[in-house]
């Protein structure tokens, strides 16, 4: 009887739409829709609960083969409930029973249950926050087993070896269950785990390892993976040495058991309004935080912690939302000035183009973005402003009258408009992981031939210390206005065109020979830097003593001359060890703002927009606080700050959350007076303490530079 009164583009998706149960108020709302989309799947959603609020809504498509089961959340609205995002539990083909099983088994109406209970029950199904803590259990149990097999069974490696390899494996059958559920496994959503049983002997060295190779390798042939597609990337590249790890089965058995066959995986991120009760890519985030770091993990202190020193705290999903869109939403304001701010709000906020009557420069401005996080930790930051970015531009393209494949939109932002800094590898590579699943989530194909390798993020997502920026030792920051010599301006740019077309290479020795052309140009700016310095140096060397005088100098003056000449020669000296160095093959591997995003740096004078969670609490070195940022603390968020506005340009956007301690202390005075002269405050938002498990208070700050 309510279907009449829905919109037009809801009832016309509605094959049929009936009450199966109810309790009370409770209702059980059974819904056939012509295909589950999520789009239409939302709509429904919002106009079924506008009549019926306390309710679970099944949606199944028209051949009955997959099943949605819907649980709605509300906000208070004009003092009337309204629903505001959902969650779902999913059944079908691809899909393991267990976790939905488990879940919907919590909602059983007994006789005589309220809807009240119930709908306390339902909210507890429901529940994603338990199905990833008990996910994170079972996967800690899982990654020790798995590390201490591969130390007994592999005694010449030592315990941080085995941590590599044993985050390495998890890390690629994560990554393989993901993609599994796109059927781009041989046609097999239980690929991994139906091979499992049926290799007896030794599943690591005959079936893994081929595998990864048929992954990684172009043009690789093997008889049980021709419908294996290549997928590049660099996740599945592996040394000599993995290739003689020894692994036996039941290492393998227990990790599908009680792990991932256990538990249903999604490959679309959750986003602030729909929920997926299932594994996603931002598990990998958490599982980063929890066993990486082991900010809590007493129970599992023997667990690798190679970051806890450096203070880092996973961002809650709701949090980096905001962040990312206030930071689009001062982005374009600033771009933009011509533009009302209340339309921006309702494109950001709301999605919707109502009120843009010049869609295609908003578009031009949204793909011309630079966006960093100097702490991109397991990539968070970076993976929502990817897929809020491609939500906007889809909405503009239809403003526009055009269609663009949404893989291609996603590819080309990853490629144009995302950098990140590092200072592990763990965050590094699953920084990348999650951007490479965020690629093709929406990516279909007939063949698997005809998927697309994975882009190459080996300069896009680096490792780096982000607050030492030096080549040898010496600062490297030119821009393109000072670059006045041919030689270095020729050599940039023909660094940021090797780096450019080494993204899109996908065979081995090609991406060898690139990285080699990289690394040696590389070698050359910084023999061209030093050298220059070196001049400097030998010049002032020449004027001490130069200068004639009428009255002849002292002993003391003397011998103050031979020391100053004595420090200039043991440093000119030391720049030339260090250019033979280079000349003799030793690479430069240190990470450099200037010189490696220098498309951004030097061209255009720094980022649109610096987004981070910076490392808290951590005690920076004297000489980089104070000499390198002129500060007088020592904590981590605050060089970080001042590292935000060095890499931003005017007019761009700073968004931090961090302590609030920088708002009083005395040690942070000169930051503040930083931050006060160099730019404007935009948004500033407590953070309840119990968001993160620190003792400080939090906030969420968003600054935008000054112009000159």
């Amino acid at each position: 009887e309510i279907l009449d009164k829905f919109p037009k583009d809801v009832k016309d998706k509605i094959l049929s739409i009936k009450i199966i149960s109810r309790v009370d108020n409770f209702k059980v709302i059974f819904c056939v829709i012509d295909s589950l989309l999520k789009g239409t799947e939302r709509k429904a959603v919002k106009s079924i609960s506008s009549y019926y609020l306390e309710s679970i809504i099944i949606f199944t498509n028209k051949e009955g083969n997959e099943t949605h089961f819907i649980n709605t959340k509300y906000i208070k609205k004009d003092k009337k409930p309204e629903a505001r995002g959902f969650r779902r539990i999913t059944v079908g083909k691809t899909d393991r029973l267990r976790t939905a099983a488990e879940r919907l088994s919590k909602i059983y109406a007994y006789e005589g249950i309220s809807s009240l209970t119930l709908t306390s029950n339902c909210e507890k199904a429901f529940d994603i926050e338990a199905v990833s803590k008990e996910f994170y259990k079972e996967f800690v149990e899982k990654y020790k087993e798995l590390r201490d097999v591969i130390r007994s069974n592999n005694p010449s490696f030592k315990k941080e070896d085995a941590d590599k390899f044993t985050q390495e494996i998890m890390n690629r059958l994560l990554f393989l269950y993901f993609i599994q559920k796109k059927g781009w496994l041989n046609d097999d959503y239980k690929f991994l785990y139906n091979n499992f049983k049926s290799n007896p002997k030794n599943y690591y060295k005959n079936f893994l390892i081929p595998l990864f190779k048929k992954l990684s390798t172009k043009d690789f042939n093997h008889q049980e993976f021709e419908n294996i597609p290549f997928l590049n990337g660099g996740l599945f590249e592996f040394s000599k040495i993995e290739e003689k790890i020894s692994i036996p089965n039941k290492a393998f058995n227990n990790i599908y058991e009680d792990l991932l066959e256990r538990f249903n995986f999604t490959i679309r991120e959750d986003n602030e309004l729909e929920e997926e009760v299932a594994i996603d890519p931002e598990m990998l985030g958490k599982i980063f935080e929890e066993l990486i770091l082991s900010i809590e993990a007493e129970k599992y202190k023997d667990i690798p912690n190679p970051r806890r020193a450096s203070g880092s705290y996973y961002t809650p999903r709701f949090i980096v939302s905001f962040m990312t869109k206030q930071s689009l939403l001062n982005y374009l304001i600033n771009e933009l000035p011509e533009i009302p701010e209340d339309i921006f709000k309702s494109f950001i906020y709301n999605l919707t183009a109502d009120g843009i009557d010049r869609p295609e420069i908003i578009k031009e401005k949204l793909l011309n973005l630079k966006i960093v996080d100097p702490g991109v930790g397991s990539g968070a930051f970076s993976v929502d402003i990817l897929n809020k970015i491609v939500d906007l531009i889809e909405i503009l393209n239809a403003k526009i009258g055009i269609t663009e494949s949404r893989h291609n939109l996603r590819k080309k932002v990853i490629e144009d408009c995302i950098y990140g800094v590092d200072i592990q590898d763990r965050a590094v590579h699953l920084a990348r992981l999650r951007l490479w699943l965020s690629l093709i989530v929406d990516l279909e194909v007939e063949n698997i031939k005809d998927i697309p390798p994975l882009i190459n993020l080996d300069f896009k997502i680096l490792k780096g210390d982000s607050l030492v920026s030096k080549i040898c030792g010496f600062k490297f920051d030119l821009k393109r206005r000072t670059l006045t010599n041919q030689k270095i301006f020729e050599l940039i740019e023909k660094y940021k065109k090797l780096k450019d077309e080494f993204s899109e290479v996908d065979i081995d020795v090609k991406k060898r020979i690139l990285k080699n052309k990289i690394s040696k140009i590389k070698c050359d700016i910084a023999i061209w830097h030093l050298e220059n310095i070196k001049y400097s140096l030998k010049n002032k060397l020449k004027s001490i003593g130069s200068q004639l005088t009428l009255i002849e100098k002292t002993q003391k003056e003397n011998k103050e001359e031979e020391r100053k000449r004595e420090i200039l020669k043991r440093e000119i000296l030391s720049i030339e060890k260090k250019i033979e160095g280079i000349k003799n093959g030793k690479g430069i591997d240190a990470f450099n703002w200037y010189l490696d995003f220098f498309e951004v740096m030097g061209a255009r004078e720094g980022f649109d927009i610096v987004i981070a969670n910076p490392p808290y609490g951590v005690s920076v070195d004297k000489e980089i606080y104070k000499n390198e940022f002129n500060l007088d603390s020592s904590d981590s968020y605050g060089v970080f700050t001042a590292l935000g506005l060095n890499i931003l340009k005017p007019g761009g956007t700073l968004c931090y959350i961090m302590s609030d301690t920088w708002k009083t202390i005395k040690t942070h005075y000169k930051l503040r007076k930083k931050l006060f002269e160099e730019t404007k405050a935009q948004c500033i938002v407590s953070v309840p303490m119990k968001t993160f498990k620190a003792t400080v208070n939090t906030g969420i700050y968003l600054f935008r530079k000054s112009t000159p």
